[in-house]
């Protein structure tokens, strides 16, 4: 699987809303550090970096260094616009798709591996589900390969609330698109705190690779 994602572009979304301030700040730092230094050195080439709140985009980053720099740029504030983001970053996608299937360029066009690093609670009037589920119904209609989009959720913290929020997301109707794990329970099962390679490479295939997902699934611990 170490060569995988060699064609993909992987997109990291970052919630830098108020709640993430402080202890989660900080753990979603070393949750992407983790995940971008595992995804660079064994997936791909460079990575894309944008924020809930922060209007920059950050295209093609190439090292942990740089992707460290981008974060400690940001600072939490804000709302948690969850659903609103994807919905601007899976309508972009899916609009490309589109261009490239009519043009002829299909094959060369790489699937998109959305991580989003969030607390897991958006607000109540940008809930992710309904965005999630049209654009999978659109995915489908359009007939796009099942596989050319997935999006991994990687909660942060421990807010209870977080847990039945994530694990709705890979249950809705027309939807293979979702997977979701918790970030501090799988570090806090090692000695040093750190994700191991399992982890680290169900993180990144989780959301593209459903028999992945499903077998995952089957036989780990989700939260």
């Amino acid at each position: 699987m170490v060569d995988y994602l060699r064609d993909y572009r992987i997109l990291f979304v970052i919630d830098d809303s108020a709640s993430m301030f402080g202890d989660l700040w900080r753990e979603a730092r070393d949750a992407l550090s983790e995940i971008a230094e595992h995804a660079l050195r064994y997936h791909s080439d460079a990575i894309d970096i944008q924020f809930f709140n922060n209007q920059y985009m950050h295209n093609h980053v190439k090292g942990t260094h740089e992707v460290m720099q981008i974060f400690d740029y940001v600072s939490p504030n804000g709302e948690t616009p969850t659903g609103h983001v994807l919905e601007e970053v899976l309508n972009e996608q899916i609009d490309r798709l589109d261009i490239v299937q009519r043009t002829g360029g299909y094959a060369s066009e790489p699937p998109l591996d959305i991580i989003v690093l969030t607390d897991g609670v958006p607000n109540h009037n940008s809930p992710p589900a309904p965005v999630i589920e049209v654009a999978a119904k659109r995915l489908k209609d359009n007939k796009h390969h099942p596989n050319v989009i997935g999006i991994q959720f990687v909660q942060i913290g421990n807010d209870p609330a977080a847990e039945p929020t994530l694990l709705s997301l890979i249950h809705g109707p027309n939807n293979d698109m979702v997977d979701t794990v918790s970030y501090r329970l799988y570090a806090g099962q090692t000695p040093d705190g750190k994700l191991t390679s399992d982890v680290l490479e169900r993180i990144i295939l989780g959301g593209l690779h459903p028999n992945l997902r499903a077998y995952w699934n089957q036989h780990q611990q989700r939260f």
